[in-house]
């Protein structure tokens, strides 16, 4: 049985990071025409306007939490783990991310639930990529030509809820929070997700970003990408007329269509190569998930629990060390915060 995502609830935080429950993230906007009839012509579109990432300001995944306190467990129900989507989807992408990074992850137990938070120490999202990506984001959800690039420093939203099949055992559940690009419509409430890169899908896309892109919309309730193309500085080979840090096409990608592109791609880069290097796959993801959260579950056993779980990079194990002191800040905020 494969894993089970389910959208438990919308919020929107503020600058401040203050929450308002119930609210939805923006709506695609008559934009979405150049993705519903790919035959009319794309205006080109400056994506190279640098503004702050209204995304960043939470260091202990604050607005989740605030979120629980206000609404309570989901059906009156504990789960087994609260995180934010980048921790689970990190998890997920172990081994096949496009740099294979040292690793550190704060664990807290309270009240018969295991709080997991990717620690920021060693993450290296670059301004541009956030910069680049707002200006797109904007191109489709803005309300009128006069709304403010970045906007007023609202972030939208959701909470989500992952049940992980263990076999015969009960399975995990796992909810967690992640920021939602959009939706296609009030009516349909489908999520969508919002990408732009340097020359579209390229090969070199499909090898190191295919991996993260499935797991971050999977976990998003997400079944449908819409992917961005731009030119970088001087990249001229689609049109010697196209500026640089234009955006020039979009198209859509189904999320389902990931893995077995990815994997035909990979083939055809390997040819008749011997003992190829494996591709990622959805079971490896999977496995991944189970494998860790077993290790946590077995790790964190009594209230109160705090250690660190680290690794070096590719294939090295977790090392596990109790420290209240790395986890006493996310600690602090947990016990203020959350429903007993």
């Amino acid at each position: 049985m494969p894993i089970q995502v389910e959208t438990i609830g919308y919020y929107h935080r503020d600058s401040e990071l203050n929450i308002t429950p119930n609210l939805l993230p923006k709506v695609l906007n008559e934009n979405k025409k150049y993705l519903e009839d790919p035959t009319l012509p794309f205006p080109y579109v400056d994506v190279q306007l640098k503004v702050p990432d209204n995304g960043g300001g939470e260091k202990h995944m604050e607005s989740v939490l605030s979120y629980l306190n206000q609404m309570g467990w989901p059906n009156k129900k504990k789960p087994d783990f609260v995180t934010n989507r980048h921790t689970i989807t990190t998890i997920a992408t172990t081994g096949f991310s496009s740099k294979e990074q040292a690793q550190r992850l704060l664990i807290f137990r309270y009240s018969g639930v295991i709080f997991l938070l990717k620690s920021s120490e060693f993450d290296d999202l670059t301004p541009d990529i956030l910069n680049y990506a707002i200006k797109f984001e904007h191109f489709f959800k803005k309300t009128s030509d006069e709304e403010p690039v970045g906007g007023d420093g609202t972030v939208r939203k959701a909470v989500f809820k992952a049940t992980i099949p263990r076999g015969n055992e009960h399975p995990y559940s796992v909810l967690y929070s992640g920021e939602m690009d959009a939706i296609y419509d009030e009516e349909s409430r489908e999520h969508v997700e919002l990408k732009v890169f340097v020359n579209g899908l390229d090969n070199y896309k499909w090898k190191f970003r295919s991996c993260w892109m499935y797991w971050q919309a999977f976990f998003s309730n997400v079944p449908t990408l819409v992917i961005g193309s731009r030119t970088g500085k001087e990249y001229q080979s689609i049109s010697k007329h196209i500026p640089g840090f234009s955006l020039y096409k979009v198209e859509k990608l189904e999320r389902d269509s990931i893995p077995s592109t990815a994997a035909a791609k990979h083939a055809q880069r390997m040819g008749d190569r011997p003992f190829p290097p494996k591709i990622w796959s959805v079971a490896a993801g999977e496995r991944h998930l189970r494998v860790f959260l077993q290790l946590v579950k077995e790790t964190a056993i009594s209230d109160g629990d705090c250690f660190v779980l680290s690794r070096n990079g590719e294939r090295s194990r977790w090392i596990i060390e109790r420290d209240e002191e790395s986890v006493a800040e996310f600690r602090k905020v947990i016990v203020k915060s959350m429903p007993k």
